[in-house]
């Protein structure tokens, strides 16, 4: 399973390990660095290239080159996936108390359903949490 925190860990190796914003490798050396198989890796780095955190470039053979971003340094600083996740938490969890002031006056109907769906918010944001080590 891709998880946050394995993006995490290969994006900020990638940051540290990268000279002059640039790195090179192979699918099999960087998968096996993570334990993860070579399609795992490559749908990460794609992903990463999508999110502008990298250039990347594939080669025939497996290998490959990337250009990393400044916006990868900033998010990896920021805390990355994990660290994105956990704000959005945070703000849930402050809606939840918003709208909790909102029961004596809103339709109880609305008010459910409103309830209901942070509840949900809050219940996938505790399972996502079971994947920090």
């Amino acid at each position: 399973m891709i998880t946050p925190i394995l993006k995490d860990k290969i994006l900020e190796y990638l940051v540290l390990n990268a000279t002059d914003l640039y790195y090179t490798s192979t699918d099999e050396e960087l998968a096996q660095q993570f334990e993860i198989s070579d399609r795992t890796l490559t749908a990460i780095l794609k992903q990463f290239h999508e999110r502008k955190f990298i250039n990347y470039k594939p080669y025939m053979g497996g290998g490959f080159s990337l250009e990393i971003s400044a916006d990868a340094h900033d998010y990896i600083l920021r805390g990355g996936h994990l660290g994105e996740f956990e704000f959005l938490e945070r703000q849930a969890e402050k809606l939840e108390k918003e709208i909790a002031s909102l029961q004596s006056v809103a339709p109880k109907e609305t008010y459910d359903n409103i309830k209901g769906i942070i509840d949900t918010m809050l219940a996938a944001a505790s399972t996502y949490k079971a994947f920090n080590p």
